[in-house]
């Protein structure tokens, strides 16, 4: 699964500017564990990968290489003329 949505406020005002935001979730899975560094690597579509350094360690216990995770962030954009 890789999907987005978009929304925008950009021209909708009386001065030029607005706001965007993109949130995009994506399915991955996961591809190799380092209990030792608290890290986690993810691979997904197109050969996408991805490591991320683990704040909980007690998370690692839960999941194990081959499981399939959602992943979601965000991206927002103001745009202000004064």
């Amino acid at each position: 699964m890789d999907t987005a949505s978009k929304a925008s406020t950009m021209g909708q005002e009386e001065r030029p500017g607005g706001t965007a935001s993109m949130q995009r979730t994506l399915t991955a899975t996961v591809a190799s564990i380092d209990k030792a560094a608290s890290a986690i690597t993810f691979v997904g579509v197109n050969s996408w990968k991805y490591s991320r350094h683990v704040v909980d360690p007690a998370v690692l216990e839960k999941i194990k290489v081959g499981d399939q995770v959602d992943i979601s962030w965000n991206t927002d954009l103001k745009v202000t003329v004064q």
